[in-house]
């Protein structure tokens, strides 16, 4: 009788322990995925910088001085500083913007999957749910055995 008694001690102890995990790993999603957010607000703050700094290179405008002569032009050519063309700039600023979509759509996969791994834990805090009727399989969705 002692035995049944401490079994179901346990038990009960097992179903608060298990509802204390759930409870952590539900915060631990929210924290990741607030960190997910400010990332992706610091992504789009740096997007929104490189579409700005391809705007201006493409609205800006190149003077040349008018020669008499092409020697004239010939002269004033300096072969030590070499001009990087503007294509060079924009290609590297559109291969950078790229990279940046790509993360931020990677961030923003990884926020729908948080939220829902969220949606999918069993609610630790309903008392009407015994958590231990839950059985995992291999994607971690739970569902509800019947008759335990």
């Amino acid at each position: 009788m002692q035995g049944l008694q401490g079994g179901e001690e346990a038990m009960v102890r097992l179903d608060q322990l298990e509802a204390m995990y759930y409870e952590l790993q539900l915060q631990l999603y929210e924290i990741q995925f607030e960190i997910l957010k400010y990332e992706e607000l610091l992504l789009t703050a740096q997007l929104q910088s490189l579409r700005r700094q391809m705007s201006e290179r493409q609205e800006e405008v190149v003077y040349y001085d008018t020669y008499e002569s092409p020697d004239a032009m010939k002269a004033t050519d300096d072969p030590s500083t070499p001009l990087t063309p503007p294509r060079d700039d924009m290609a590297k600023l559109q291969q950078r913007t790229r990279q940046l979509e790509a993360r931020r759509g990677r961030i923003t996969a990884k926020k729908a999957y948080l939220k829902h791994k969220k949606v999918s834990e069993p609610q630790a805090s309903d008392p009407n749910i015994n958590i231990s009727q839950y059985v995992y399989m291999d994607n971690n969705i739970p569902i509800l055995t019947l008759g335990t």
